[in-house]
């Protein structure tokens, strides 16, 4: 589904009549999504789309968690120091290694360059193009708040 929206976005975005205010309205929308996406439902929702999707051509996802299947040998001269930040972690379904090793990173990952990207990272840009937005558009001129003209 992220796939779909951030491929529209980007066509979108490609056009050579986009202004940048329109511009920044549809990187609003594709991080409004990415938030969604965030969420335990969002992911159940990709997860269960995916399994679907692989089971229609035949793929059955691993049958246990990459890396726990055998149990690493701690070498003596560590024993001593063996505390849970030396350990590896655990994962107790298949289903959660998926949302916090691949799935959480992408989503994150894809926030924080679109925020690089087109917020920066005082969001002052964003604010003063969104009142020029206001101010240049006829239409926005009856519902531009105080605020926003006073930029």
């Amino acid at each position: 589904m992220c796939g779909m929206v951030t491929a529209v976005a980007s066509d979108a975005l490609q056009q050579k009549d986009m202004d940048l205010a329109a511009a920044y309205s549809i990187v609003d929308g594709v991080l409004r999504r990415l938030a969604y996406s965030r969420t335990e439902e969002g992911f159940e929702n990709i997860y269960k789309q995916a399994t679907e999707n692989a089971a229609s051509v035949g793929l059955d996802p691993p049958s246990e968690v990459p890396g726990q299947a055998r149990k690493r040998k701690l070498p003596e001269k560590f024993k001593f120091a063996a505390t849970s930040a030396t350990t590896d972690h655990a994962f107790p379904t298949l289903q959660v290694y998926y949302r916090v090793k691949v799935y959480n990173v992408f989503v994150d990952t894809m926030t924080q360059e679109l925020h690089r990207r087109f917020k920066g990272g005082d969001n002052s840009t964003w604010e003063i193009l969104h009142a020029f937005h206001c101010l240049a558009v006829p239409e926005n001129w009856k519902t531009a708040s105080i605020a926003t003209a006073a930029l």
